[in-house]
């Protein structure tokens, strides 16, 4: 059995740099596979695990969002509780009582001083917020017969230096404010490379050093995965170590990045797992597969405690379903149209279910029931009114359905692409009228 030559050459994939040898997958399927369904399956085989390599590492595309324009910058209220004064902050000074009431716009000199009138020159460099209350209280307590209120407001969080070296798209030393997180930095860097790592990227702070995983800050929300940085910090992106892709069921396919000793359902529960209409029985392993190794397909458990090693591939097909006949199908204007398991007294709202859900485009007023007949032809047996079912003023969506049964959820006129398109041929139609308006006109 072999592959077209233009199949084969699909393998190529550009944005990794990898050649890969999955012309020869059809020879390696687990033993029993039938001499057609062999090819059927490398073919499937090939397509899905081509389709997510060519997505890179899906997980450094969160290190290239645009960054916040600084003036945007909002520090976040739990730094700035222990937040120090220091060069280039700038604070906001109000003084009053029944008698007076005074501001001050201040910002704080190379010498770390502000100046106020009748106090003079004031050093409140590694000062918090409150201690310089509480310092200026004194002093206006020494000026004024009468109690001075006192309040200091933050107006402007100073920039500090970072370096970012490594696999990032622009390397250099950047200016942002006090207080950014290090996916901010990386950001105004332009990005992780595809052949950097954000598994391990090494922060220095003197003589502090750490190792920050940015999958689970990006997957888990873990801001301690997510840095503060305060200044003369320096970042450091190594190159991507160990990989492996992820192709077919799973919820966020793609080439992935791991750490030594990391099994199978620890990358999972950072990624989002697999889909439920994967085979959790049916994951297909090809060790080093990325590296082009002709080692054979294993059949293994999703659930298994497997440890990940560099290269592999692992594929999780669909649910094998029973015999084609127990089935239900489900297309059109649904999250996932496709195959589901047909089980006794299964209604149309429960396969919609299954299905995800209608898209905002379906037309639910027109859903159909289809059935193969005996003699080959596929016939409507049913139209429902899902959108007055939803109503109450029908009993469509309970309808029971039968083995076999095609459920079509079709896509109603009124939505936003045929708009569109139809607003365009009437602007094109009242151009061309104009214009031979214009030329029928006597000169």
């Amino acid at each position: 059995m072999t592959l077209s030559r233009r199949s084969a050459s699909r393998f190529r994939w550009g944005k990794t740099g990898l050649v890969s040898a999955l012309a020869w997958i059809q020879f390696w399927l687990p033993v029993g596979a039938q001499s057609t369904q062999g090819v059927q399956t490398a073919q499937a085989l090939i397509d899905e695990m081509q389709k997510a390599l060519e997505l890179a590492q899906p997980q450094v595309q969160f290190t290239r969002s645009a960054p916040l324009p600084a003036p945007v910058f909002i520090p976040e209220q739990g730094v700035l509780k222990d937040y120090l004064l220091g060069v280039g902050d700038g604070i906001e000074v109000y003084l009053w009582n029944p008698r007076i009431q005074l501001q001050y716009s201040l910002n704080i000199g190379p010498d770390g001083k502000i100046m106020i009138p009748k106090l003079g020159a004031l050093k409140v460099h590694g000062l918090s917020l409150k201690a310089l209350e509480e310092n200026l209280s004194s002093l206006l307590r020494q000026q004024y017969r009468d109690e001075v209120r006192v309040s200091v407001v933050l107006s402007r969080i100073r920039p500090v230096q970072v370096l970012v070296t490594g696999y990032i798209q622009n390397p250099g030393f950047y200016q942002v404010p006090w207080g950014s997180r290090l996916i901010e930095v990386l950001r105004r860097a332009g990005g992780v490379q595809d052949q950097g790592s954000v598994r391990r990227v090494q922060l220095s702070h003197g003589t502090q050093k750490s190792q920050v995983d940015l999958y689970r800050f990006h997957y888990q929300g873990d801001l301690q995965s997510n840095p503060l940085l305060t200044g003369e910090e320096q970042i450091f992106v190594p190159t991507l170590g160990s990989k492996v892709a992820l192709t077919g069921q799973f919820r966020t396919p793609g080439l992935y990045e791991f750490l030594p000793g990391e099994d199978l359902n620890s990358l999972l529960k950072l990624t989002g797992g697999a889909k439920p209409n994967g085979d959790p029985e049916g994951l297909l392993l090809w060790q080093n597969g990325l590296n082009g190794s002709k080692m054979p397909l294993e059949t293994r458990s999703i659930n298994q405690n497997y440890v990940l090693q560099n290269g592999d591939i692992l594929h999780l097909p669909l649910r094998k379903l029973p015999t084609e006949e127990k089935n239900l199908t489900v297309y059109g204007q649904v999250l996932t149209p496709g195959v589901q398991a047909y089980r006794r007294g299964i209604s149309v709202q429960d396969l919609l279910r299954q299905a995800g859900g209608p898209l905002p485009s379906a037309d639910l007023g027109a859903v159909r029931i289809s059935r193969m007949q005996a003699d080959g032809e596929l016939r409507t047996l049913k139209e429902l009114n899902l959108q007055e079912w939803l109503q109450g003023k029908n009993r469509d969506g309970e309808t029971q359905l039968e083995p076999g049964d095609i459920l079509y959820i079709p896509e109603t006129f009124f939505n936003i692409r045929n708009i569109m398109e139809l607003t365009t041929l009437i602007v094109g139609a009242l151009g061309i009228v104009s214009v031979v308006l214009n030329l029928s006109r006597p000169q």
